[in-house]
């Protein structure tokens, strides 16, 4: 039980973490390409709406993570961490405490200061605060990293690789799944063709690099956490790594589909092209979401690095 309340709550919080980042980035990028905000695509209101959300399930999810956490270092029920001084204890003693305390500080700063864009009239004043809330967001789904495998994997040079690899695998990922519910909206909106047609553009060259960063990255984590072929494939860890590959795959088959066929035909005003476009991105949403319920799993397993393939048991 205490397996699967950890599970869930490292999904939702690496799903609000990833939407805060993706949603910030991409409506950036939107006003950098002079896309506009009205109708009910990629307004203002929608996106609040979106971050309010996501910052409040981000914080309880990170509070439920580290009661689970600190009843399991205790050997306690997770209503047992909360009662007692045990969370204290975890806080100030362990490396996932201290890494939770400047994550929270971060969230908290994040939170004033996209307060502070929905109180400020002066556009100058907004685009500063704007790349503040944007930066605050990278880091705080950068370091996830510190409450992974990373941290306690390897030592030395290899874990601050690692660590850096996981950091960034991470935001690319933010920049990718993050972006797709602004890029499904932008669709919806009613836009003008040639705003559709930008905006698609925007989402293509953040896809291009995020994918790039996803396969080297994706590929340096798999040598520190599965270390060989037979492990991938006769592990429990392996194989749940490998449906998340084969997910992956699916996901960027579609996003091909999106950018070679797709996108350009927008340009002239196909409709029917938008339509299968707006499908399309609706189902890299569901295999993001499918993706990250299997790193949410993973991070609660032994790493394949770690297990004996099931072939050398049978072996000896």
């Amino acid at each position: 039980m205490t397996d699967l309340a950890l599970v869930v709550a490292r999904f939702v919080h690496i799903g609000a973490a990833i939407l805060l980042f993706g949603e910030m980035l991409f409506a950036l990028m939107l006003a950098r390409m002079g896309v506009g905000t009205s109708g009910n695509g990629v307004s203002p209101a929608r996106m609040r709406r979106n971050i309010a959300w996501a910052l409040v399930a981000s914080a309880l999810s990170w509070a439920a993570w580290l009661g689970i956490v600190a009843g399991r270092m205790a050997g306690t029920a997770l209503r047992q961490a909360i009662d007692v001084s045990t969370a204290t204890l975890v806080l100030r003693e362990s490396e996932f405490g201290h890494w939770w305390c400047i994550r929270i500080g971060v969230l908290a700063i994040l939170a004033i200061a996209w307060s502070a864009i929905r109180r400020s009239a002066d556009d100058g004043g907004q685009d500063k605060t704007r790349l503040l809330a944007l930066a605050l967001a990278a880091v705080y789904l950068a370091t996830l990293a510190f409450a992974g495998h990373a941290t306690a994997a390897t030592q030395g040079a290899p874990r601050v690789v690692h660590l850096f690899c996981d950091a960034l695998h991470a935001l690319a990922a933010g920049a990718w799944l993050g972006a797709l519910p602004a890029l499904v909206a932008l669709l919806r909106s009613g836009q003008p063709n040639v705003m559709i047609t930008r905006g698609t553009h925007v989402f293509s060259i953040l896809g291009i690099t995020s994918v790039s960063a996803l396969l080297v990255t994706g590929t340096v984590n798999a040598c520190f956490l599965v270390g060989s072929v037979a492990a991938l494939f006769d592990t429990p860890y392996g194989q749940l790594l490998a449906a998340k590959v084969a997910a992956f795959a699916a996901m960027l088959s579609i996003a091909s589909v999106n950018r070679l066929r797709l996108a350009p035909r927008l340009s002239i005003n196909d409709v029917a092209a938008a339509s299968q476009l707006r499908r399309n991105a609706t189902l890299e949403i569901c295999g993001g979401v499918l993706i990250m319920a299997i790193v949410a799993t993973l991070g609660t397993m032994v790493p394949a690095a770690h297990q004996l393939p099931a072939s050398m048991h049978q072996m000896r």
